[in-house]
């Protein structure tokens, strides 16, 4: 009797580090290094106009599961705001509020523990996450895992 696996499904991962990720406003890269590949980005609680967002581009339409890493700790947001939108400028598929004073604990991947946040379905090529300040402590922006769910 012989049996395959399925081949495991292309994760696509955008660190804060990457081609992909960009920030508005003023985000700390802190000077100790922690966070995946030892780099991270946070901001202060705000009103909403300071935003991380990591674009993945080259996608086929379909749908994709979504999840983020962070390093907690007791001064991050128990609220933090992400969002997911339908290519750069679309519509919002889906949002979240997202507790960083624990630690993303769905499953490990690429030496990273991650929390899944959405499951949604994209029309175009793109899928855009967004992080926003409006929260009530520190948000923490790092790492963002994109896989097709085909």
């Amino acid at each position: 009797v012989q049996t395959t696996s399925p081949a495991s499904p292309v994760a696509w991962i955008v660190d804060d580090g990457d081609a992909g990720f960009a920030t508005s406003g003023s985000w700390t890269l802190p000077m100790v290094f922690n966070g995946r590949h030892n780099d991270l980005r946070n901001h202060a609680a705000g009103s909403g106009a300071n935003t991380a967002t990591w674009t993945f581009t080259g996608l086929a339409a379909g749908e994709y599961s979504i999840a983020a890493t962070w390093l907690e700790h007791s001064n991050r947001a128990t609220n933090a705001p992400f969002r997911v939108l339908d290519g750069s400028g679309g519509s919002e598929l889906d949002s979240v509020l997202v507790n960083q004073e624990s630690a993303p604990n769905d499953f490990d991947d690429r030496g990273s523990s991650w929390e899944n946040l959405f499951t949604v379905t994209i029309t175009g090529t793109e899928l855009v996450v967004e992080l926003s300040d409006d929260a009530n402590e520190y948000v923490i922006a790092d790492a963002i895992r994109v896989v097709s769910t085909a």
